[in-house]
């Protein structure tokens, strides 16, 4: 997460032009140290706990795709 952090929180083009593979959509502090972290990972929409003892996925969603028009 402090990659993330340093480069933008989640900028959508890594070095080189490449995507991002990781989408930090949004972070909320719950506690002085743990926040609440939603980020979009392949296809995915994760809810995470990140704290001192370590991250925990809280939910794991498939992110709906818009049809093409």
């Amino acid at each position: 997460m402090w990659l993330l952090r340093r480069r933008g929180g989640g900028s959508p083009t890594w070095p080189r032009g490449r995507p991002a593979m990781v989408e930090v959509l949004e972070t909320r502090a719950v506690a002085p140290q743990t926040q609440l972290v939603v980020a979009r990972y392949a296809g995915r929409q994760l809810l995470l706990s990140v704290g001192p003892s370590g991250t925990q996925c809280l939910r794991d969603d498939a992110v709906a795709t818009e049809p093409a028009s």
